[in-house]
């Protein structure tokens, strides 16, 4: 697909806006503005919505977008991720070690994800998730 200049505008302020919701969810004490800054949008977003547009197609892109903003995706979404965060998969302790120990180390997640997920387990979560990766060495 040939990339229109609505095309390149379009995902010139999606990575932009992508970039700032990150920067400053991620710490208070970042630049956000220096960093933004380093960033030709541009041409990143170019390059970005060339890659994009090779799984996707625009229409489909926008609307996820609208989907993804309306306000009940949003409330839905948070309360699927605080079920998944805070109730345990199984009623039986040494299971849900097992289970959530399994999980982090599987790979299913990225590295950074993974290695904060092991440090903010209870201390079982993280011996298991520690011979886990041992294991596999």
């Amino acid at each position: 697909m040939t990339m229109t200049r609505t095309h390149q505008a379009y995902f010139s302020d999606l990575v932009e806006k992508l970039f700032r919701q990150g920067l400053e969810a991620a710490n208070q004490h970042t630049d956000v503005d220096y960093i933004l800054s380093l960033i030709d949008f541009k041409e990143y977003g170019k390059r970005f919505g060339e890659e994009v547009l090779k799984h996707a197609s625009y229409t489909d892109l926008k609307y996820a977008d609208k989907v993804l903003s309306d306000e009940r995706v949003i409330r839905s979404t948070y309360a699927i991720e605080q079920a998944l965060a805070f109730i345990a998969p199984t009623t039986e302790d040494a299971k849900n070690i097992e289970v959530m120990a399994q999980y982090l180390t599987s790979g299913v997640l990225d590295s950074e994800t993974a290695l904060n997920g092991i440090a903010d387990a209870d201390d079982a979560v993280q011996t298991r998730a520690l011979q886990l990766i041992q294991e596999r060495m």
